[in-house]
């Protein structure tokens, strides 16, 4: 019988927390995973990822930046996460180092599935834009986003776009990209 995940995933290091909850079938491959969590937490998929869990660490590219990671492409999620309360960290972009706690809310069966999978059921505030600089850089950005008198205001709205709000999330748009991966 297929099993489908209830995740609750937070980008670690950030308050208020950002995160997401969603539903995902147990059996694509983490190489699938990582770009459903893409469109789900909201980056652009411009760097690279990891998967670190209790078995082992999951990229793209097993063995070319580091010998002990294995293939994503060849791993099921069911692999790393095998039921509630199972945890497993996200890396994206090594250079910002956006590190995401997973963690297993529920394990549920095709019968306990109302909606189409992957499906974002909820989330909270909106992703930190690619390239700002990790946590630190972030927490910049949002010091001067709130200080139109800041010397350097002009500068990061060019970077984030005047139409940024850092406390709003969009379900509905996400939903619509996750589209392309239901079957």
């Amino acid at each position: 019988m297929r099993t489908f995940y209830q995740l609750r995933i937070t980008l670690e290091g950030i308050k208020p927390p950002i995160g997401r909850i969603f539903l995902v079938d147990s059996q694509i491959t983490l190489d699938m995973f990582h770009n459903i969590i893409q469109n789900v937490m909201g980056w652009k998929n411009e760097h690279l990822w990891a998967f670190e869990s209790a078995e082992g660490s999951f990229g793209p590219d097993a063995g070319i930046w580091d010998t002990s990671k294995k293939e994503a492409k060849k791993y099921f999620l069911s692999e790393i996460l095998k039921t509630e309360k199972d945890v497993c960290k996200y890396i994206y972009d090594f250079g910002d180092f956006w590190q995401h706690k997973l963690e297993v809310e529920q394990v549920l069966t095709e019968r306990e599935i109302e909606t189409n999978v992957p499906t974002c059921i909820s989330g909270e505030r909106a992703c930190p834009p690619e390239d700002c600089g990790g946590i630190w850089g972030y927490s910049e950005i949002l010091e001067v986003f709130t200080d139109p008198d800041h010397a350097d205001y002009e500068d990061v709205m060019a970077l984030i776009g005047y139409d940024f709000n850092p406390d709003f999330f969009d379900k509905t748009a996400v939903n619509k990209k996750l589209e392309r991966y239901r079957t």
